[in-house]
């Protein structure tokens, strides 16, 4: 019973952290990696941690909503003759308030007939030097609304909370 109660209340301090639990990740009894979506794996191709597109979805790595505050986004763009959708964490400000290492960003995606439900988390991908951007892999676009993207990320503090985007 105090293990039930300690487990418990742990997740209700995470949700008052601003955390959000991972259905998807509970399930599987271990973390989500990138290689659920790297390498090609589940429909997903690896681009460059450079590219960006036309942003469809944003939020601020803070409760400021400063325009200088870290982000993570939704972008698509046309990757291999495919319009593709990514996520991709990167700074207002990048002289002044660059992106550290460590920070992480992923996607998650959803649809219907996706063998995992509730939905599939790209990630997480690390920003791997202090001052550059970072994205997850890209899948595919579809018309169906029910062909959904996010973005999350956090800083680079352990503990940091986790912020993301609305559906998209």
């Amino acid at each position: 019973m105090n293990r039930m109660r300690a487990t418990l209340s742990a997740s209700a301090a995470r949700r008052r952290a601003g955390v959000r639990d991972d259905p998807l990740r509970a399930r599987r009894r271990g973390p989500c990696v990138a290689s659920d979506c790297g390498g090609g794996a589940n429909g997903f191709v690896d681009i460059p941690d450079s590219l960006s597109g036309e942003v469809k979805a944003r939020q601020p790595l803070s409760d400021t909503n400063s325009p200088t505050a870290y982000q993570v986004t939704v972008e698509v763009g046309t990757i291999g003759g495919d319009r593709r959708g990514w996520a991709r964490i990167s700074s207002g400000d990048p002289v002044n308030n660059p992106v550290r290492k460590h920070a992480k960003v992923w996607m998650d995606w959803r649809a219907p007939q996706s063998p995992i439900q509730p939905w599939l988390q790209c990630g997480p991908f690390e920003v791997r030097h202090d001052g550059l951007t970072a994205t997850s892999a890209a899948k595919r676009t579809d018309p169906s609304p029910a062909w959904q993207f996010r973005a999350c990320g956090s800083m680079e503090l352990p503990g940091s909370p986790v912020y993301c985007t609305d559906w998209w």
